[in-house]
Formats: C-alpha cells, structure tokens, sequence
C-alpha cells in the first residue's frame, strides 16, 4: 500500500515539473516574433503604395496612392518605407515615384512648411514674410492661399524749411494722408496665424500672424529699402490679374511699370481724406 502511494506521489510530482516546463516554453516561443517558414523573423509596417506614376512636385490626392499593411523581415530595407502617419493627401512630392512603387516618408513635404511652399515658386522668385499687425487679421480672413494682394505705401507731404514738399511715412496728419501702389497683383503662398497658446517653445512659435508672399528680386530690394522707414499697407487685390497685366507693362527686371497717374511719385497731389475751406451750411435739417 505504502509502495503504490509512493507511485503515486511520483506520477503527480512528474506532471507538475511536465506542466511547469510546458508552460517556460509555450511563455519563451510566444515572446519571439512571428516565424515564417525558413526561419526569418517578420514585423508588420504601414506603406504607401503609388498607384499610378507620379511625377515630382506633385501634390498627392486620395486617388494617387493606396495605404498597405504588411509584413517584411526585421531590419529589412523595407523599414525605410514605414510611415509614421498615413494621412498624406496634399502632402508634396520631392522625387518621382513610379506605379506600385512604395513612397517613401523622405519623399514626402508638408504642406504649408518653408520647403513645400519653395517647391512652386516660379523661376527667379523668393518666398517673403509680411508679418501682420493685430490691427490688420482681417487679411487672415480675407485672403487664401493662391489668391493675390496689393502692396501700398501710407505717406503724406509735408513742406520743410525751404518751402519744399517732403515725403512723410507714415502721414503727418488725416487731412494729408495718401496711399501710393508699391506691389500689385503678388501671389499669397501661406496665411500663419500667431501661436498664443504658449505651448510652444519661445523660439519657434510665431509671436505675430504672418503672410507670405511670391515675390521678385527687385520687388525684395523695394520693399527693404522701405524696411523699418515707413508704413506698408497691404491689400487684398482690387482687380484681377488679367486685367492688371494688360494695364501695365513688365520691365526687364520683372517689376511693374504702371501707367498714368500712378506712373509719377507721388500718385497724386490730392489727399485721400478732402476738406473744404469754407465751412459748410445747413439750409435744411430733414427728419
């Protein structure tokens, strides 16, 4: 009796240690990553795939390309094609990309960043920053991306010592205050509204709204002449671009040559704001 008990004992002692050594290996093979016949480890990663030729440059719709998930080895070259974010329409292109090609995330510009915007400037012209005084957001809301915007120059003339008129930046006064046209009918690339949530670090939030402008060599060279001298006003275009062009002509540089009145500095010698000398009389008060 006393001998089958200790067999007994001996059969539950072998089945825990079998238990406990099933349950090491079933815990060791499950911690390794998915094995693929031949033995080659595999993660997953998420791709774009392009469905049809893309050119550089190009701004990418739904359409273009198809997001996958799949599996390739671990440390593959494949790696390099994971995105970290798959929401990629409007996002530029910097390279051409072939049908069912994988795209790359080094290929890929955000959209309004620096580069993306540098990306369809036309041949010979620069990315410029207007920043944007609080008392002019309403540009913010009133002009797009794509759209154009009038550069104007507030002055008035004042006489000096010598009886001679002199320009003053901004107006010396309401009654003598004038708008001259400095830059017409200028691209608007980006509209950046100031960061004030102070979650940013200082250096890289934006303290004022900014518009940023397609503009030319010599246009640049104008206006940073003016810089920190005088009042710059910017509009959102009185006219479209069509009919500007074919009012004005285009010098050698690039820069408008307007016509007419505005052709001479200053536009005009009228005022904006007109008072009449005399004081004006009621005959009639109507109700």
């Amino acid at each position: 009796m006393l001998k089958m008990k200790k067999t007994v004992l001996g059969i539950y002692i072998a089945m825990i240690i079998i238990g406990v050594l099933g349950l090491f290996y079933y815990m060791s093979q499950s911690a390794k990553p998915a094995v693929k016949s031949g033995g080659v480890a595999r993660e997953t990663i998420i791709v774009a795939v392009a469905k049809r030729d893309l050119d550089a440059n190009s701004i990418l719709q739904t359409s273009d390309y198809e997001i996958k998930t799949i599996a390739v080895p671990v440390g593959g070259t494949e790696k390099q094609f994971n995105l970290s974010q798959t929401k990629i329409t409007n996002w530029a292109l910097n390279n051409a990309v072939t049908a069912k090609s994988y795209i790359s995330p080094s290929m890929l510009v955000e959209p309004g960043s620096d580069t993306y915007l540098s990306m369809f400037l036309r041949p010979g012209n620069v990315l410029y920053t207007f920043e944007i005084e609080t008392t002019d957001n309403y540009l913010l809301t009133n002009l797009k991306p794509g759209q154009e915007m009038d550069v104007y120059l507030s002055y008035s003339l004042k006489k000096n010592n010598k009886g001679n008129n002199e320009i003053v930046s901004p107006a010396h006064s309401i009654s003598e205050s004038r708008l001259k046209p400095l830059l017409m009918n200028k691209r608007v690339l980006a509209m950046r509204q100031a960061d004030t949530s102070g979650k940013n670090s200082a250096g890289n939030r934006n303290k004022k709204s900014m518009l940023i402008a397609e503009l030319n060599d010599q246009e640049v060279k104008l206006l940073k002449s003016l810089e920190g001298k005088v009042k710059i006003i910017l509009f959102p275009s009185s006219q479209p671009s069509q009919q500007f062009v074919s009012d004005e002509k285009q010098n050698h540089h690039g820069v408008s040559e307007r016509s007419g009145s505005d052709a001479a500095w200053p536009v005009s010698d009228e005022p904006i704001f007109k008072f009449s000398s005399s004081p004006v009389e009621i005959n009639e008060l109507r109700g």
